[in-house]
């Protein structure tokens, strides 16, 4: 919470051009999948109090391109979007391989976006964005390496080897009622399961 109001001080107060945050919407993570064009899942602030956690809701934009689809969402909000407060992206677990690096590419040749933040694959992304006890769901994103439940890789780490093609892992992660988890090796050929079973917790 101290970081989203740092950031809107510095929007309302730097020396850059002044945006007022009736004309600004601040997305909080992003999900990425793919039927037949791209579906972006931008969950994104709602409301935004000095004295209570921020409230949050998932907006759908669609698009034959990635780009597309962040053009429409702008459309869609009516609002200017700012990208750089984002903490976690999601791809979808059924994603192609051209689809994996179309995502990534996008993400890496975007300067709007920084590259610290979270990545995870998932097969549900709209449920796991939306779900109330979203703050319980990152939480376990951003804490878990260290008991090597899941690898919480950032942005700049997978970019990093993808663009060395260095195999890395992802971890796809469901959440209904508990989480379910399982990693993925991933490199510029293929996506696999690194072992036959999915964690529970």
């Amino acid at each position: 919470m101290k970081k989203l109001l740092f950031i809107i001080i510095i929007l309302l107060t730097g020396c850059s051009k002044y945006t007022d945050l009736k004309h600004l919407t601040i997305i909080k993570s992003i999900g990425i999948s793919y039927n037949n064009g791209y579906t972006i899942y931008a969950q994104i602030y709602d409301e935004i109090k000095k004295d209570n956690d921020p409230k949050t809701k998932v907006i759908e934009s669609n698009g034959n391109t990635i780009k597309e689809a962040f053009n429409n969402l702008k459309k869609k909000v009516g609002k200017e979007i700012f990208l750089s407060h984002i903490d976690l992206l999601i791809m979808d677990k059924e994603l192609t391989k051209n689809n994996y690096s179309e995502t990534i590419d996008y993400f890496i040749y975007n300067d709007e976006f920084r590259n610290d933040f979270f990545t995870i694959l998932s097969s549900d992304i709209y449920n796991l964005l939306s779900k109330t006890k979203y703050d319980e769901i990152e939480n376990f994103i951003k804490s878990n390496s260290s008991i090597k439940k899941i690898i919480n890789i950032s942005f700049e780490e997978l970019a990093n080897n993808y663009l060395e093609n260095i195999p890395f892992t992802i971890t796809c992660i469901n959440y209904n009622d508990f989480f379910e988890y399982e990693n993925y090796t991933f490199n510029n050929q293929f996506i696999k399961r690194v072992n036959n079973e999915k964690n529970r917790t």
